[in-house]
């Protein structure tokens, strides 16, 4: 596996004006404020990822047979605080280029990622999307992205048993983080966070301070032509930014293989 990860994004795209609702790995930061911004960007109008489940109110319940027979995993009972599930959120050239360079665990393709947490007397996801860190439904979350039978595209990982006792300050820290704004240039320490760049803060809070998922250099480029990929090219010059070629950092493919992890659920 390539030892360098790129940055996964996600967007609305409307011809050539797009709002950014950038989702999906790498990096760190923290602070707050609210984000919105849009762009201009040729090459990224093909890139468009019509999220209406965003804006919908939370689906209807499953029955129990429902979240059995659809997934072969029961989300509503098996789940517990601290799990990390990696998702395959599909949106174009963007995500084509992020794939390419990191494949995720079990040979899937993860541009997404979220946290397991305790809220009030339920479950829900906490993660880095849309405009900023959130919580989300379970059944919302895992029924964003199915495969063409209407199997959820998502894998669930959990710590190895000797990490367990980080997970309730794993998951008080990344609670903390609801309203932090999504960081659409993935630089670190700039007080926004994405999605696994939440996931690895968390955990790192919770082990003291010190890095507990691996942090690896940045990669833009295209393993075949060690050249970026134009979509990159193209979406760092419409923030009128060099690209972070080499920064640390990490994503969902990547931190799926993560040795303190264990995938506890990949069916699809």
């Amino acid at each position: 596996m390539n030892n360098k990860i790129p940055v996964h994004i996600g967007f609305f795209g409307l011809r050539k004006s797009i709002t950014l609702l950038l989702f999906a790995a790498t990096l760190v930061a923290l602070p707050a404020q609210q984000f919105s911004a849009s762009f201009s960007c040729d090459t990224c109008q093909a890139s468009v990822i019509a999220y209406a489940s965003l804006m919908q109110p939370e689906p209807r319940p499953w029955s129990q047979d429902e979240v059995l027979s659809t997934t072969g995993f029961d989300f509503l009972k098996d789940l517990r605080p601290g799990d990390l599930i990696f998702q395959d959120l599909d949106c174009g050239p963007l995500c084509d280029a992020i794939e390419k360079v990191t494949e995720g665990a079990g040979g899937k393709d993860f541009s997404h990622l979220g946290m397991v947490l305790r809220s009030g007397d339920t479950l829900a996801i906490v993660e880095a999307i849309g405009s900023a860190v959130q919580l989300t439904g379970i059944q919302r979350f895992v029924q964003r992205s199915k495969t063409t039978d209407g199997r959820p595209k998502v894998v669930v990982a959990r710590l190895k048993p000797r990490w367990h006792a980080l997970v309730d300050s794993a998951t008080v820290a990344a609670g903390n983080m609801v309203g932090i704004p999504y960081d659409e240039s993935f630089l670190p320490d700039n007080g926004r966070l994405y999605c696994s760049e939440m996931v690895a803060l968390a955990f790192q809070s919770a082990n003291k301070g010190k890095p507990f998922f691996q942090q690896l250099p940045m990669t833009f480029k295209d393993p075949d032509t060690e050249q970026f990929f134009p979509v990159w090219m193209d979406y760092y010059k419409q923030l009128k930014m060099d690209i972070p070629e080499g920064r640390p950092g990490c994503n969902p493919g990547g931190l799926s293989h993560d040795d303190k992890l264990e995938i506890i659920w990949l069916n699809y």
